[in-house]
């Protein structure tokens, strides 16, 4: 993780994943994503807030890839489809 000024944030991850369902030449797949945070509680324009203490935006994605993994594991009759959601 990396934050500048305790204000802007920057997280990312990437994790590998095999299963027999995802096909015979799909048996492991990688699964990379990101996410971005602002401490807008840092803000000079939100300092005289006395009530606010801790105010986070944060928005997170992944490649569609993640989704595929959800959906096939899911699959109840074991077929290997990949759907996106």
């Amino acid at each position: 993780m990396y934050n500048f000024d305790e204000r802007y944030l920057v997280a990312g991850s990437l994790r590998r994943e095999g299963s027999s369902r995802f096909g015979e030449n799909y048996k492991w797949g990688w699964f990379p994503s990101v996410s971005l945070g602002w401490r807008m509680n840092r803000e000079k324009f939100l300092t005289d807030v006395a009530w606010l203490s801790n105010l986070k935006i944060r928005l997170a994605s992944a490649l569609p890839e993640t989704r595929i993994l959800a959906t096939t594991l899911a699959d109840p009759d074991g077929q290997s489809r990949k759907v996106l959601l």
